[in-house]
């Protein structure tokens, strides 16, 4: 796992996060849903693959969002999150 931070300047571009993710065949998690839905949709009408992509509902706590994204690991596994979308 890395953080987008740590390995991408501040100014890069959503597109450019979704792609660099997908060069490197990373399942990107963001909470930034609108956005990267909205990417998503266009590689996909594109007819490009992505890596992965998990939309992760703000929750009150950072605790409460790692639950929930263990809970969709758990019913997904890898198959379900490689080359989707999903919302955790």
């Amino acid at each position: 796992m890395s953080r987008l931070r740590d390995v991408l300047p501040i100014t890069a571009s959503d597109p450019d996060i979704l792609r660099f993710a997908y060069d490197r065949g990373w399942i990107l998690i963001t909470c930034n849903m609108a956005d990267f839905a909205m990417l998503a949709r266009a590689e996909f009408e594109a007819q490009r693959e992505i890596s992965g992509l998990i939309l992760l509902e703000r929750r009150r706590t950072r605790e409460a969002e790692c639950a929930s994204i263990i809970r969709l690991l758990g019913r997904a596994g890898e198959s379900g999150l490689r080359g989707n979308v999903n919302i955790a």
